[in-house]
């Protein structure tokens, strides 16, 4: 398993939501965003992203699990670049 903490350089927005599932869709590990208290698996991201209220300076938690070693890896980090990417305005 992998961890990483970061903050949000902007808002999720629908549009960020659709390139993070693209990013999650190549990998066969299993990701999870924790935003203050709620926490979701990403394959529900897109029906409940709007509920997360991240804005400008939110705290993630984004944790890869399950896949190969290398793959957790790889993907913590795709995933990780593409939210920091696509939530800076």
């Amino acid at each position: 398993m992998y961890i990483e903490e970061f903050t949000a350089g902007g808002p999720l927005t629908e549009h960020a939501v659709e390139e993070l599932m693209t990013v999650a869709n190549k990998y066969r590990t299993s990701i999870t965003l924790t935003v203050g208290e709620r926490t979701v698996q990403l394959p529900v991201l897109p029906v409940c992203w709007d509920e997360l209220s991240v804005r400008a300076g939110t705290s993630i938690t984004v944790e890869a699990d399950r896949g190969t070693d290398l793959e957790n890896r790889t993907a913590l980090t795709d995933f990780v670049t593409t939210f920091q990417r696509a939530t800076t305005p």
